[in-house]
């Protein structure tokens, strides 16, 4: 029988070549598109992870257990440093600059509020400085609290703690003696002072509550943020008039600007 010529080889080679080259041209094609769809994905991911985040906890600002704080409640301070006390004034702040080594010329968010994991009072206070709580959530040597009821609310520092497993109760002793009544209505809860920002390595982070650093969200490369007033004006500079948050974020891989608004509804006039 007689085989195929080197002509017949050649032009069979040479069409293999035309059919595999056209192969690899769509695979990589189609491997971009694909990389594509997982960077929007991502980017997607992200966008809604990052909202809830902010949203979640901007929408708590204020918040002292069944009260939200205003300008007229009765909050006292027994202990709490300058830096970490809470008032209406900064219960919600924006600013560019802070020690936290945020990315220059991005925005910083900050939120002051009461923990929502909460203890009530195991015992009756007054003109005291200890207080007997459940044993959970724990409280740690350190911690800034707030304690509250409907109608007044104290922050405090607590000294030392110590707790019993046969009565599953922990006991705190603070800094300084808290001069107010509270009943076994009141709660008590960690006074959390949490800071929003994007970091030089292009990433949002948070500083919760304990001064812990936590990364959040992977590829942000900015944050702003703009308040408004119940007249709608914005770039307000006095914090205390704001009831919307208006935050636009940019990701690095898609270079897209996603923006959402938190309404302050506790703010909101009456």
């Amino acid at each position: 029988m007689k085989g195929f010529s080197l002509i017949e080889l050649l032009c069979a080679l040479t069409i293999s070549i035309i059919g595999l080259t056209a192969l690899m041209s769509v695979f990589a094609k189609y491997s971009l598109l694909h990389e594509r769809y997982l960077a929007m994905a991502d980017a997607r991911n992200s966008e809604r992870f990052a909202t809830y985040v902010l949203r979640q906890s901007i929408q708590k600002a204020g918040f002292i257990g069944c009260a939200t704080l205003d300008d007229h409640f009765n909050l006292k301070n027994a202990g709490v440093d300058q830096d970490h006390r809470l008032s209406f004034g900064s219960s919600i702040q924006v600013y560019s600059t802070h020690n936290v080594r945020a990315k220059a010329g991005t925005d910083i968010i900050e939120v002051r509020n009461m923990s929502s994991d909460v203890s009530p009072l195991m015992r009756s206070i007054n003109n005291s400085n200890q207080m007997t709580l459940s044993e959970t959530p724990i409280f740690k040597p350190g911690d800034n609290i707030l304690v509250s009821d409907c109608q007044h609310a104290v922050m405090a520092h607590v000294q030392t703690v110590s707790r019993s497993r046969k009565y599953h109760t922990q006991r705190l002793t603070l800094s300084a003696v808290i001069h107010t009544k509270f009943d076994t209505e009141a709660k008590v809860g960690l006074l959390e002072r949490l800071i929003f920002f994007v970091n030089t390595n292009d990433a949002l982070y948070e500083i919760n509550g304990r001064d812990q650093k936590i990364e959040l969200v992977p590829n942000v490369v900015d944050l702003k943020a703009i308040g408004y007033n119940q007249h709608g004006d914005k770039n307000i500079v006095d914090w205390q008039k704001a009831v919307m948050l208006s935050i636009d974020l940019t990701l690095l891989n898609t270079h897209r600007i996603f923006s959402f608004a938190i309404p302050l509804i506790e703010r909101w006039p009456r």
